[in-house]
Protein backbone atom coordinates (compact mmCIF):
# COMPACT_ATOMS: atom_id res chain seq x y z
CA UNK A 1 0.00 0.00 0.00
CA UNK A 2 1.35 3.06 -1.16
CA UNK A 3 0.76 6.73 -1.09
CA UNK A 4 -0.10 8.54 -4.00
CA UNK A 5 0.61 12.00 -6.25
CA UNK A 6 -3.11 10.04 -8.70
CA UNK A 7 -5.78 12.85 -7.11
CA UNK A 8 -8.72 11.25 -7.15
CA UNK A 9 -7.17 8.63 -4.60
CA UNK A 10 -5.29 8.29 -0.97
CA UNK A 11 -3.11 5.28 -1.75
CA UNK A 12 -2.38 2.68 -4.61
CA UNK A 13 -2.66 -1.02 -3.45
CA UNK A 14 -1.08 -3.84 -6.47
CA UNK A 15 -1.71 -7.08 -5.19
CA UNK A 16 -1.64 -7.67 -8.83
CA UNK A 17 1.25 -6.15 -11.18
CA UNK A 18 1.79 -6.50 -14.57
CA UNK A 19 -0.38 -6.17 -18.43
CA UNK A 20 -0.54 -7.36 -21.60
CA UNK A 21 -2.25 -4.01 -23.03
CA UNK A 22 1.06 -2.19 -24.92
CA UNK A 23 -0.55 0.92 -24.36
CA UNK A 24 2.28 3.09 -25.96
CA UNK A 25 1.38 6.08 -23.35
CA UNK A 26 1.64 3.59 -20.46
CA UNK A 27 3.18 5.35 -17.56
CA UNK A 28 3.36 1.94 -15.10
CA UNK A 29 5.46 -0.07 -17.81
CA UNK A 30 7.76 1.85 -17.90
CA UNK A 31 8.09 2.24 -14.10
CA UNK A 32 8.12 -1.68 -13.90
CA UNK A 33 10.76 -2.54 -16.39
CA UNK A 34 12.98 0.11 -14.95
CA UNK A 35 13.06 -1.92 -11.84
CA UNK A 36 12.53 -4.93 -12.89
CA UNK A 37 15.04 -7.94 -11.84
CA UNK A 38 16.49 -8.79 -8.95
CA UNK A 39 14.13 -11.70 -7.21
CA UNK A 40 15.92 -13.83 -4.94
CA UNK A 41 13.51 -15.95 -3.18
CA UNK A 42 12.88 -15.51 0.72
CA UNK A 43 15.50 -17.77 1.50
CA UNK A 44 18.46 -15.82 -0.63
CA UNK A 45 19.11 -19.05 -2.34
CA UNK A 46 18.04 -18.84 -5.80
CA UNK A 47 18.24 -16.13 -8.32
CA UNK A 48 16.13 -14.87 -10.85
CA UNK A 49 17.02 -13.45 -14.08
CA UNK A 50 15.05 -9.99 -15.39
CA UNK A 51 12.45 -11.33 -16.88
CA UNK A 52 12.24 -15.30 -16.83
CA UNK A 53 13.98 -18.08 -14.39
CA UNK A 54 14.00 -21.75 -14.09
CA UNK A 55 11.24 -21.90 -11.24
CA UNK A 56 8.52 -20.12 -12.04
CA UNK A 57 6.30 -19.41 -15.70
CA UNK A 58 4.15 -16.38 -16.31
CA UNK A 59 1.77 -15.64 -15.26
CA UNK A 60 3.83 -15.30 -12.00
CA UNK A 61 2.27 -16.31 -8.57
CA UNK A 62 4.33 -14.86 -5.51
CA UNK A 63 3.55 -16.43 -1.71
CA UNK A 64 6.20 -14.52 -0.40
CA UNK A 65 8.53 -11.21 -1.44
CA UNK A 66 11.33 -11.34 -3.61
CA UNK A 67 14.52 -9.29 -3.15
CA UNK A 68 17.36 -7.59 -5.35
CA UNK A 69 20.40 -6.90 -4.43
CA UNK A 70 21.80 -3.12 -4.52
CA UNK A 71 24.87 -1.96 -5.04
CA UNK A 72 26.39 -1.96 -1.67
CA UNK A 73 25.29 -5.57 -0.86
CA UNK A 74 21.99 -5.07 0.52
CA UNK A 75 18.82 -6.42 -0.53
CA UNK A 76 15.66 -4.27 -0.58
CA UNK A 77 12.07 -6.27 -1.59
CA UNK A 78 12.11 -5.95 -5.69
CA UNK A 79 8.15 -4.77 -6.68
CA UNK A 80 8.43 -6.39 -9.88
CA UNK A 81 10.62 -8.68 -10.11
CA UNK A 82 9.49 -9.86 -13.78
CA UNK A 83 9.30 -6.48 -15.28
CA UNK A 84 5.92 -5.85 -16.36
CA UNK A 85 4.63 -9.48 -16.89
CA UNK A 86 1.60 -10.35 -14.76
CA UNK A 87 1.95 -10.97 -11.00
CA UNK A 88 0.10 -12.16 -8.20
CA UNK A 89 1.74 -10.79 -4.79
CA UNK A 90 0.05 -12.86 -2.05
CA UNK A 91 1.81 -11.59 0.32
CA UNK A 92 0.33 -7.82 0.16
CA UNK A 93 -3.14 -9.21 0.58
CA UNK A 94 -3.00 -8.19 4.11
CA UNK A 95 -2.64 -4.65 3.61
CA UNK A 96 -5.71 -2.53 3.25
CA UNK A 97 -6.62 -4.64 7.23
CA UNK A 98 -2.97 -2.90 8.25
CA UNK A 99 -4.24 0.37 7.22
CA UNK A 100 -6.71 1.54 9.69
CA UNK A 101 -7.83 4.87 8.36
CA UNK A 102 -10.61 4.55 5.81
CA UNK A 103 -9.38 5.67 2.95
CA UNK A 104 -9.79 5.85 -0.94
CA UNK A 105 -7.35 2.92 -2.33
CA UNK A 106 -6.62 2.06 -6.26
CA UNK A 107 -6.69 -1.09 -6.79
CA UNK A 108 -4.22 -1.99 -9.57
CA UNK A 109 -2.41 1.22 -10.43
CA UNK A 110 0.39 -0.62 -12.30
CA UNK A 111 -1.42 -3.79 -13.56
CA UNK A 112 -5.32 -4.17 -14.99
CA UNK A 113 -6.23 -6.65 -12.76
CA UNK A 114 -9.04 -7.74 -15.27
CA UNK A 115 -7.39 -8.28 -17.84
CA UNK A 116 -7.95 -11.88 -19.94
CA UNK A 117 -4.86 -12.97 -18.72
CA UNK A 118 -5.95 -12.73 -15.31
CA UNK A 119 -7.13 -16.12 -13.42
CA UNK A 120 -10.19 -15.90 -11.82
CA UNK A 121 -8.63 -16.74 -8.70
CA UNK A 122 -6.57 -14.10 -8.35
CA UNK A 123 -9.97 -11.68 -8.97
CA UNK A 124 -11.75 -13.54 -6.61
CA UNK A 125 -9.27 -13.61 -3.97
CA UNK A 126 -8.35 -9.59 -4.62
CA UNK A 127 -11.68 -9.40 -3.83
CA UNK A 128 -12.03 -11.11 -0.37
CA UNK A 129 -9.15 -9.42 0.66
CA UNK A 130 -10.76 -5.84 0.28
CA UNK A 131 -13.95 -7.57 2.32
CA UNK A 132 -11.85 -8.10 4.75
CA UNK A 133 -10.84 -4.73 5.52
CA UNK A 134 -14.48 -2.68 4.69
CA UNK A 135 -13.27 0.28 5.92
CA UNK A 136 -12.29 1.53 2.74
CA UNK A 137 -13.62 2.37 -0.50
CA UNK A 138 -11.97 0.68 -3.57
CA UNK A 139 -11.52 1.64 -6.92
CA UNK A 140 -10.97 -0.92 -9.29
CA UNK A 141 -10.04 -0.40 -13.27
CA UNK A 142 -9.66 -1.91 -16.44
CA UNK A 143 -9.52 -1.41 -20.08
CA UNK A 144 -11.57 -4.71 -20.38
CA UNK A 145 -14.84 -4.40 -19.39
CA UNK A 146 -16.19 -7.27 -20.57
CA UNK A 147 -14.52 -9.15 -17.55
CA UNK A 148 -16.90 -7.22 -15.36
CA UNK A 149 -19.72 -8.44 -17.10
CA UNK A 150 -18.34 -11.90 -17.09
CA UNK A 151 -17.96 -11.95 -13.58
CA UNK A 152 -21.57 -9.95 -12.71
CA UNK A 153 -22.78 -12.61 -15.23
CA UNK A 154 -21.45 -15.69 -13.12
CA UNK A 155 -22.58 -13.92 -9.63
CA UNK A 156 -18.64 -13.32 -8.10
CA UNK A 157 -18.80 -9.71 -9.47
CA UNK A 158 -19.24 -7.87 -5.31
CA UNK A 159 -22.20 -5.64 -5.37
CA UNK A 160 -20.66 -4.10 -1.97
CA UNK A 161 -21.34 -0.35 -1.70
CA UNK A 162 -17.64 0.73 -0.76
CA UNK A 163 -16.67 -1.29 -4.56
CA UNK A 164 -16.41 0.75 -7.62
CA UNK A 165 -15.86 -0.86 -11.21
CA UNK A 166 -14.19 1.94 -13.30
CA UNK A 167 -13.56 1.62 -16.92
CA UNK A 168 -10.95 3.59 -18.70
CA UNK A 169 -11.59 5.22 -22.03
CA UNK A 170 -10.09 7.13 -24.32
CA UNK A 171 -12.21 7.78 -26.83
CA UNK A 172 -16.31 7.34 -27.48
CA UNK A 173 -15.49 4.10 -29.79
CA UNK A 174 -14.46 2.49 -26.35
CA UNK A 175 -16.97 0.65 -24.36
CA UNK A 176 -17.28 0.50 -20.70
CA UNK A 177 -18.97 -1.37 -18.13
CA UNK A 178 -22.52 0.06 -17.13
CA UNK A 179 -24.86 -1.81 -14.27
CA UNK A 180 -27.28 -0.93 -11.90
CA UNK A 181 -26.53 -3.19 -9.42
CA UNK A 182 -22.94 -2.28 -8.96
CA UNK A 183 -21.14 1.56 -8.66
CA UNK A 184 -19.89 2.44 -11.94
CA UNK A 185 -17.73 4.91 -13.40
CA UNK A 186 -15.39 6.51 -16.02
CA UNK A 187 -12.25 6.79 -16.01
CA UNK A 188 -11.31 9.19 -19.89
CA UNK A 189 -7.34 9.37 -19.57
CA UNK A 190 -5.98 10.03 -21.37
CA UNK A 191 -8.66 11.73 -23.29
CA UNK A 192 -7.65 11.34 -27.31
CA UNK A 193 -11.26 12.17 -29.04
CA UNK A 194 -14.09 14.24 -28.45
CA UNK A 195 -17.14 12.92 -26.37
CA UNK A 196 -20.58 14.05 -27.61
CA UNK A 197 -22.28 11.70 -24.66
CA UNK A 198 -21.08 9.48 -21.35
CA UNK A 199 -23.93 7.25 -21.51
CA UNK A 200 -24.12 3.82 -22.18
CA UNK A 201 -27.63 2.65 -23.14
CA UNK A 202 -29.23 5.04 -21.32
CA UNK A 203 -27.34 4.20 -17.95
CA UNK A 204 -25.61 7.12 -17.39
CA UNK A 205 -22.01 6.52 -14.86
CA UNK A 206 -22.11 7.64 -11.17
CA UNK A 207 -18.44 9.12 -11.24
CA UNK A 208 -16.47 10.47 -14.68
CA UNK A 209 -12.70 11.75 -14.30
CA UNK A 210 -11.11 13.26 -16.86
CA UNK A 211 -7.29 13.38 -17.65
CA UNK A 212 -5.09 14.88 -20.40
CA UNK A 213 -1.96 12.74 -21.51
CA UNK A 214 1.25 13.83 -19.78
CA UNK A 215 5.08 13.28 -20.38
CA UNK A 216 5.77 12.10 -23.97
CA UNK A 217 3.66 12.54 -27.19
CA UNK A 218 1.57 15.11 -24.62
CA UNK A 219 1.92 18.03 -27.13
CA UNK A 220 0.74 15.63 -30.17
CA UNK A 221 -2.21 14.69 -27.97
CA UNK A 222 -3.07 18.00 -26.34
CA UNK A 223 -6.77 18.04 -25.48
CA UNK A 224 -9.02 20.49 -26.80
CA UNK A 225 -10.51 23.10 -24.84
CA UNK A 226 -14.15 22.03 -26.07
CA UNK A 227 -13.95 18.26 -25.70
CA UNK A 228 -13.60 19.23 -22.34
CA UNK A 229 -16.31 21.49 -21.86
CA UNK A 230 -18.69 18.78 -23.16
CA UNK A 231 -17.88 16.72 -21.09
CA UNK A 232 -18.10 19.03 -18.24
CA UNK A 233 -21.35 20.10 -19.12
CA UNK A 234 -22.86 16.61 -19.52
CA UNK A 235 -21.95 16.02 -16.14
CA UNK A 236 -23.79 19.33 -14.44
CA UNK A 237 -27.03 18.09 -16.92
CA UNK A 238 -27.04 14.40 -15.72
CA UNK A 239 -25.73 15.57 -11.75
CA UNK A 240 -22.56 13.29 -12.52
CA UNK A 241 -20.19 14.45 -10.29
CA UNK A 242 -17.17 15.08 -12.51
CA UNK A 243 -13.34 14.96 -11.35
CA UNK A 244 -11.26 17.39 -13.47
CA UNK A 245 -7.33 15.88 -13.30
CA UNK A 246 -4.50 18.92 -12.55
CA UNK A 247 -3.39 18.07 -15.93
CA UNK A 248 -6.49 20.30 -17.52
CA UNK A 249 -6.06 23.34 -15.48
CA UNK A 250 -4.35 25.09 -18.78
CA UNK A 251 -7.73 24.29 -20.47
CA UNK A 252 -10.56 25.79 -18.94
CA UNK A 253 -12.02 27.33 -15.74
CA UNK A 254 -14.64 24.49 -15.47
CA UNK A 255 -11.90 21.37 -16.03
CA UNK A 256 -10.55 22.26 -12.38
CA UNK A 257 -13.71 21.18 -10.82
CA UNK A 258 -12.91 17.85 -8.78
CA UNK A 259 -16.17 16.23 -7.27
CA UNK A 260 -16.89 12.78 -5.84
CA UNK A 261 -20.29 10.86 -5.48
CA UNK A 262 -21.74 11.60 -2.03
CA UNK A 263 -21.59 7.68 -1.58
CA UNK A 264 -17.75 7.27 -1.14
CA UNK A 265 -17.66 10.59 0.96
CA UNK A 266 -20.28 8.78 2.97
CA UNK A 267 -19.02 5.55 3.32
CA UNK A 268 -15.83 7.13 4.55
CA UNK A 269 -17.46 9.03 7.47
CA UNK A 270 -18.95 6.62 8.77
CA UNK A 271 -16.02 4.35 8.44
CA UNK A 272 -14.19 6.83 11.01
Amino acid sequence: MNTTKIEWCDYTWNPITGCLNNCDYCYARSIANRFAGGGYGKELGMFFSKYKDNAFSPPYDLAEPHFAKTKDGWYREAPYPFGFVPTFHRYRLSEPQILRKASKVFVGSMADCFGDWVPDEWIKTMFAACQEAPQHVYLFLTKNPKRYESLANNGTLPKDSNFWYGTTVTDPSMPWFASYEHNVFLSIEPILAEFKQITCNGRAPDWVIVGAITGAGSKRHHPKEEWIQTIYDDCERLAIPYFGKDSLEDLCFDAASQSYPEAIAAHLEGSK
